[in-house]
């Protein structure tokens, strides 16, 4: 087995770029697979690293992973009084209809107004409609 490698790492790195441009670049098996691959012809000091490295940064392996990464899930902060947090957004068509809804998170009071158009200075006509009953969140 070819032993790569040298002190500034420049011939790490042309192991690695090599190894992208053949068949793991198209395949992008994921880093245990290509590290056992690339162990197959060659070694060097921190190629566990370098390929996991080359792996997390490749757009194309992560599109095809099999799994999404996960993400801890946070709760909403408990709203403690009215009006401290709402949540704002658009439902329809309902019969040819747009609306928008504006919800207390404390009392789960509903604000439902009916949309002409969904543009921006349309959404901020209505929101100003429901801050001047309500005040600003």
């Amino acid at each position: 087995m070819p032993l790569m490698g040298n002190k500034d790492g420049d011939s790490d790195e042309i192991a690695i770029k090599s190894a992208d441009k053949t068949k793991n670049d198209e395949t992008h098996p994921g880093r245990e697979r290509m590290v056992s691959m690339a162990r197959q012809f060659c070694w060097w000091t921190a190629m566990n690293k370098d390929i996991e490295m080359k792996a997390q940064s490749c757009e194309a392996c992560a599109t095809a992973q099999k799994n999404p990464a996960k993400v801890a899930v946070k709760p909403w902060e408990v709203a403690d009084r009215p009006w401290k947090r709402i949540h704002v957004d658009f439902a329809g068509p309902i019969n040819g209809n747009m609306f928008l809804i504006v919800v207390d998170a404390h009392s789960k009071w509903p604000e439902v107004l009916h949309m002409p158009h969904i543009t921006t200075e349309q959404t901020i006509e209505s929101l100003k409609t429901v801050f001047a009953r309500f005040g600003f969140p």
